[in-house]
This record gives structure tokens, sequence and C-alpha cells, in this order.
């Protein structure tokens, strides 16, 4: 009974005294700042599989309060957090490197719609730099394309086709094969553009690169990499092509303005 008494005694001295013992241990911690420090650092070399443990233990219990504080954390602190990641990045770039590799791995369609957005968000800085790159670097440029044609049987297709229509179109009569691949002939082609001519042009404005054929259904909404494919068709359909001029034709790129369902790769 005596012992019960006893702790009841010291629990509500503790409670009349809370803000006292506070004060009286935040007040020796500053002037024992040194002595702490060293303590702290020798009991966790002397205890370091028990407070591994420990903290992984703890982890697994207050996963849930844990992530929410970090969250909000970072939420309050945006500038404290880049600047703690970059001198991370920094001093261990290989650990990054690896993360970021198996992170890439793990979640394709997250890094997928990552990159969508970060291109749809930095659309007109990627268009100075490519126009540069062009401009500055056409050695470069040209590599990457052959590179992205060689390895992209679609875009390697849709180059083969649109050179020799164009050079066809510019009254190079040699080399007739892409009229076997899209089903219609050279004189079908120049009677469907003319009629799709805008206002006040001609066709010497095409020559003269002021006109774009352009796809009505954009070639990245069909769904193929060979000429025997049905959207093949369909995206070089005379229906499907007209005359634009051509800074309209850059500003509309892909844009698709009703829908489209793509056929299968059969």
């Amino acid at each position: 009974m005596e012992k019960e008494e006893e702790k009841a005694y010291k629990h509500q001295w503790y409670l009349d005294h809370k803000e006292e013992k506070a004060e009286y241990y935040k007040q020796y911690r500053l002037d024992h700042k040194e002595e702490r420090k060293v303590y702290k650092k020798q009991y966790s070399i002397d205890n370091k599989k028990e407070i591994v443990r420990y903290k992984k233990q703890y982890y697994t219990d207050h996963k849930e309060e844990i992530t929410e504080q970090h969250k909000q954390y970072r939420k309050n602190n945006p500038e404290k957090c880049r600047e703690c990641n970059r001198i991370y990045r920094k001093n261990n770039p290989e650990k990054c490197r690896e993360f970021t590799m198996i992170w890439r791995k793990n979640n394709p369609e997250r890094v997928k719609d990552v990159n969508k957005q970060w291109h749809i968000e930095h659309k007109e800085e990627l268009k100075k730099y490519y126009k540069q790159r062009v401009k500055y670097n056409p050695e470069y440029h040209n590599k990457y394309m052959k590179y992205r044609r060689e390895t992209n049987l679609k875009l390697n297709l849709n180059h083969k086709i649109s050179v020799q229509i164009y050079k066809s179109l510019k009254g190079n009569k040699a080399g007739r094969r892409w009229e076997n691949l899209v089903g219609y002939s050279l004189d079908d082609l120049v009677i469907r553009l003319k009629s799709t001519m805008p206002k006040g042009c001609n066709w010497n404005d095409y020559l003269e690169g002021k006109l774009h054929v352009d796809h009505i259904i954009p070639i990245s909404a069909h769904n193929y990499t060979k000429a025997e494919h049905t959207d093949f068709r369909r995206c070089w359909a005379l229906s499907n092509l007209r005359l634009l001029p051509a800074k309209e034709n850059l500003i509309k790129h892909a844009k698709l303005y009703k829908p489209f369902q793509p056929a299968l790769q059969i």
C-alpha cells in the first residue's frame, strides 16, 4: 500500500511541477551540449544493433503516421527539402542513379505519365531547344533522327512514305512504290490536295513551303508498324489528307479534334 501511495505522490508531484522540470531539462541540455553529443555518439556505437532493431519496429508500428508527418514537412518546407535532396544527390551520385533505375523499372506507367506531363509543361522550351539543335548542331540531330528511325518502325515507315510523296509532288517522277502502298496515284493525291486548298492560296504556295500536307487525324493516333496494318491505310487515306498553312499546321501539331479508335495490329 505504501508503494502505491508513494507512486501516486510522485506522479502528482510530476504533474504539479511539469513545466519546471521541462525548463530544467532544457537548460541542462544547453549547458551540457558537448558532453551529451559525445555520450550520444558513444551510445549509438555501443548499441547499434538494438537501435536499428528499435527503429525498424517503430517504423513498422507507426508507418502511416510517419508517412503523413514526412508529407506535411515536405509541404511546409519545400526549399529545405530541395536543398537537402540536392546535397544528397551531389554526395551520393551512384546510389541515386541506382535507385532511379530501379524505380523506373518498377514504375513504367508512372514514368510515362511523368514524362508526358513534363513535356506538356515545357512544350515551348522544348520547341526552342529542338530548333536550336537543328540549327547549330545538325550533325547530332541527323544522327538522333537516324537512330529513331532505326528503332521506331512506325517513324521509319512514315519517313519513307513522306519523303517519296514529297519528291513526287515536287516534280520528281522517279519511284512510285508509295502508290502501291497507299492505294492511290499521284494524280489522285494532287486532286485531293487541291480540293482542300485554303482560300487565297495556290499550288505554288505548297511548292514554296508555305503550305503543309496535314493528317486530319494525326499519325500519332494510328496504330501500325507495317504497311499491311489497317491503320496505315486509314492514316494515309486521301480523306485524311489536306493542305494547311505551315504555321497553322505547326500549331495544330498532333491534336485530335474528335474521338478516334485505332485498329489492332493484326
